[in-house]
């Protein structure tokens, strides 16, 4: 081996399969999703990445582009929003179809809107649950607990 000749098998990693794991990041899949759809390990995806900076960076640009239009949407389901559409009617006196242009609004969804504070501003918007402790705390010796264990024990056997 040592006249230059690699050991092991061939790799596939090519242009075409460059572009196809760059698209799929753009679509927003996974590592393992994306390396299932090309029917390789998410292992070798990973090498691939390693070996090729071009891939690595591409990937994660592909990625934080998938995210930040998630990101968007979200913000635009949190606050509301509207748009432009076509609606199609069909006119009985002419027998014909007929097309408006018409405003979809879209109200603040409350649900999308707590998403969002809660993951922007954790320390305002998260549900905390605070818990008082109303006794008192006893400091036992090993021994002493031993001893009320036990007798905790026994009393639930005799119960039987």
């Amino acid at each position: 081996m040592s006249d230059g000749v690699k050991a092991g098998r061939p790799s596939r990693f090519n242009d075409s399969i460059k572009e196809k794991i760059i698209s799929l990041a753009k679509a927003g899949k996974t590592n393992e999703q994306i390396a299932d759809i090309i029917g390789v390990h998410v292992r070798t995806i990973e090498n691939w990445q390693g070996k090729h900076k071009d891939l690595l960076w591409a990937v994660k640009e592909a990625k934080q582009l998938a995210d930040e239009l998630v990101e968007a949407s979200l913000f635009s389901r949190a606050v509301g929003y509207s748009h432009k559409s076509v609606k199609v009617f069909f006119d009985s006196k002419s027998l014909q179809t007929v097309e408006h242009e018409v405003i979809e609004q879209y109200p603040p969804d409350v649900q999308a809107a707590m998403f969002w504070l809660k993951n922007r501003q954790p320390d305002q918007w998260r549900e905390k649950t605070e818990v008082e402790h109303s006794g008192k705390i006893e400091s036992l010796s090993d021994e002493d607990l031993d001893a009320k264990i036990n007798e905790k024990l026994s009393k639930l056997n005799e119960s039987k």
